[in-house]
């Protein structure tokens, strides 16, 4: 055998060593891709389609503690379909989800506090008729709509909730709101 075979058949060897090494410590020490967590995991979650965000963890203590005083309003919206005959309109109002959200948080509302948390929310129908929506998946025309509530100090979010109402039962949609209050107050732990 030559010196240059020799040389070659050194560094072929020392280059299988070297790659087995850093696959080893890569295999060891590089976190492996963790599917990512879409919600608090709480039970109330687990039967419908839930998003949330926690954008501020600091503005979120402060809103906890605000919620917890009192010190808070409740702003809230409905969009109904527009492709299709709208329901959810002559099934609920603004001022009955109002009032769910209000038992939700189950603390009583202070009449103008300095400073207040605002729960910001729309109620909106899921318009299976719509030609722009964005997933041909019959999935996404099984549930009726969707709650979508933003919580925010000083017109800043620092968390949101998105979560699925199957139908358009009051029970339903109610069940929803307290769901989405129970994964906000879930972070007080």
């Amino acid at each position: 055998m030559s010196d240059s075979q020799r040389i070659n058949n050194l560094f072929a060897l020392v280059t299988i060593v070297l790659m087995s090494i850093v696959i080893m410590i890569y295999v060891k020490y590089v976190p492996k891709d963790e599917k990512p967590k879409l919600n608090s995991g709480l039970e109330c979650q687990k039967d419908v389609i839930c998003f949330e965000k926690v954008f501020d963890e600091a503005l979120l203590k402060d809103g906890l503690a605000l919620l917890n005083k009192g010190d808070y309003e409740i702003l809230g919206g409905l969009t109904s379909a527009k492709y299709m005959s709208p329901v959810l309109e002559t099934k609920i109002t603004v001022e009955q989800s109002d009032i769910m959200f209000k038992e939700a948080i189950n603390i009583p509302q202070n009449d103008n506090p300095q400073k207040y948390l605002t729960i910001s929310y729309q109620l909106i129908e899921n318009d299976k008729l719509d030609p722009n929506k964005k997933s041909n998946s019959p999935n996404c025309k099984l549930y009726a709509g969707y709650i979508l509530t933003s919580f925010q100090i000083n017109g800043v979010q620092f968390f949101r909730m998105q979560i699925d109402f199957n139908t358009y039962e009051i029970d339903e949609i109610k069940k929803r709101i307290n769901c989405t209050i129970e994964a906000f107050k879930n972070y007080e732990k």
